[in-house]
This record gives C-alpha cells, structure tokens and sequence, in this order.
C-alpha cells in the first residue's frame, strides 16, 4: 500500500492525529448547536411570557371597561344581592344607633316599641 493510503486507514481505525482533531470539531460543533438551541429556547420563551401578559392585561382592561359600562356579566346579581344587604345593613345598623341614643334606659319595654315605631315613621 501507498504511505497515504495506510495514513487513512489509520484514522479509520482511530490511530493518528486526524481522529483527535475530528473529535475536537466535532465537540466544538456539538457545543455551538447545544448553545443555538438554548438561545433559540431562551427567545421563544421571553415570546411566550411576553405574549401572556399582553393577553392578560388586554382581558383585564376589557373586563374593566364593561364594569364600567355596567356589565357585570354573570355575576352580576351577587354585586348588585352584595350591595342590597350592605345597605341594609347600614341602614339597620345606623337606626339601631339611632335608638339607643334617643330612647331613654328607664323607659319599659312596651313603652320603648312604641316610641321606636314612631321614630321610624318619622325617619321614613
């Protein structure tokens, strides 16, 4: 055999310097593609997470803007059943206050209902 030709069946073989340099290129091309496609990951997921918030706060400022226009959607009735029984209850809280600060300690009972009934008609 010709010189050159046993030179190639040694890098075949994995005798000689070719083989080492082929292995270097080709960690060296493995670790540019390993980095190529961590930096493609690391750009779509910044898209990902970029796209999310926009899409979130596009449905929050849309949500936002039917409240305001009043749409309440289907919850509706529990905002509208919430604000009725906070009124009441102001309102009940608020003549109770009244109550004891008009009606006197020593007064019976009956004597006290009474004088209740007429305040409330007063105040209605």
């Amino acid at each position: 055999m010709r010189e050159k030709d046993k030179e190639r069946v040694q890098r075949a073989n994995g005798n000689g310097n070719g083989n080492a340099t082929q292995q270097k290129r080709s960690q060296q091309n493995a670790e540019r593609g390993a980095n190529t496609i961590q930096d493609k990951l690391n750009d779509a997921r910044h898209q990902m997470k970029k796209s999310a918030k926009s899409y979130i706060l596009a449905g929050i400022s849309d949500a936002l803007e039917e409240i305001a226009e009043g749409d309440f959607g289907e919850f509706g009735e529990e905002v509208f059943g919430g604000f009725i029984q906070l009124s009441e209850s102001l309102d009940q809280s608020s003549q109770e206050l009244v109550n004891s600060r008009l009606l006197p300690k020593s007064l019976p009972q009956s004597e006290a209902k009474e004088q209740i009934k007429t305040i409330e008609t007063i105040v209605s």
